[in-house]
């Protein structure tokens, strides 16, 4: 189990991402998670929610960070912005096949939801070969 600082260093010892130091703040960027700690405050940030104010991870992603550590609480926050986006796009394709069923669109939609599946295939890897990690 981690506490608020035991997640920030985990996440400066896993050497991933981007280190930003501003005036009092520092903070680490990976795969679009932000953790900023100031002073001795821990927090999480979803840069993929919120457009362009970004949102704190959900009560529940935060229990997911503290049990299972940055890289992990990363990579689940991760997939499940793939999988939100991955349905926006299979409704999209839905509406566009009884709708206007423009060819050009239709073709680009099928592109990201392939991109999209490759992406979440790469991510349950990831979450699988930390959990092997943690296991040994």
């Amino acid at each position: 189990m981690y506490n608020p600082i035991d997640l920030w260093y985990d996440a400066d010892m896993s050497n991933r991402g981007v280190r930003m130091q501003h005036d009092d703040c520092d903070s680490i960027i990976y795969m679009g998670i932000k953790i900023e700690k100031k002073d001795n405050d821990v927090r999480l940030i979803n840069t993929k929610k919120g457009g362009n104010f970004y949102k704190e991870v959900t009560d529940e992603q935060y229990d997911m960070f503290f049990e299972n550590g940055f890289l992990i609480g990363v990579y689940n926050v991760v997939k499940a912005n793939t999988e939100r986006s991955l349905n926006i796009v299979t409704e999209t394709i839905n509406e566009e096949l009884t709708g206007t069923r423009n060819e050009k669109k239709y073709e680009y939609l099928k592109t990201k939801r392939m991109n999209l599946m490759n992406k979440l295939t790469d991510i349950i890897k990831l979450i699988e070969n930390e959990n092997n990690k943690h296991k040994r």
